[in-house]
């Protein structure tokens, strides 16, 4: 006799834990509105943001860099983010040349400028690539920020700004940075479209006073000619 799954309550459970970690962010609306702010004021400098992870959070990093470079709800201008867990050339050359544990800061050092942001994503906290990513923006002057779980880790006390989810489920951290990343773009492309429109409006109006004396000059300069 087959032992029976009990597959309904394990979809219960899952569905209640994660209900539990999604409410982990009820208390931290302005740390994602800071985060949100300091990555969209790096962008309206031509800054760049650079993104990584391991494992599933390179996916998370993957998936962040694609909402923000191609489209998120509504069509804007594309934003400047890149993943670095991406390009499985680099990845393996820089890996095979100097070991895994520079994947990420290697990288930085050859994309990054100074008022860049580097956001790593890390479920543990504890990612010694990740640290020493976090070490050489630093060196650079680049703005260090992170989606983290557990307690934070080593990388709680190395970032700028953090956001880190107090659960000790993986999956349930990696569920909670998936919300806060499509989050974090709902409100870039938000603020980022206003101000656009904002600028339409002012180049409108600069245009419409301008046009009638733009009229009345070369009215003048006809007049003079004759």
């Amino acid at each position: 006799m087959k032992k029976r799954i009990p597959t309904f309550e394990i979809i219960a459970q899952e569905i209640k834990d994660h209900e539990l970690a999604v409410s982990l962010l009820s208390d931290m609306d302005e740390k994602i509105k800071s985060i949100s702010e300091k990555i969209l004021f790096a962008f309206d400098r031509n800054k760049k943001l650079l993104i990584c992870g391991n494992g599933g959070s390179a996916a998370d990093a993957q998936h962040f860099s694609s909402e923000l470079i191609g489209k998120y709800e509504i069509d804007r201008k594309p934003l400047s983010a890149i993943s670095l867990s991406t390009d499985p050339s680099a990845v393996t050359a820089i890996s095979n040349d100097y070991g895994f544990l520079d994947v990420f800061s290697r990288q930085v050092e050859g994309l990054g400028t100074k008022g860049d942001i580097l956001l790593v994503i890390s479920s543990s906290g504890n990612s010694i690539n990740l640290c020493n990513a976090v070490k050489t923006a630093k060196s650079m002057q680049i703005e260090c920020i992170g989606l983290l779980g557990r307690d934070g880790g080593i990388l709680k006390e190395l970032l700028d700004f953090e956001i880190t989810i107090k659960s000790y489920s993986t999956a349930r951290i990696q569920e909670v940075h998936g919300l806060i990343i499509h989050i974090i773009s709902k409100i870039i492309v938000y603020l980022n479209v206003k101000f656009y429109q904002k600028l339409t409006v002012i180049f409108a109006k600069i245009i419409s006073w301008l046009q009638p004396k733009i009229g009345d000059y070369f009215y003048e300069s006809s007049k003079l000619a004759n």
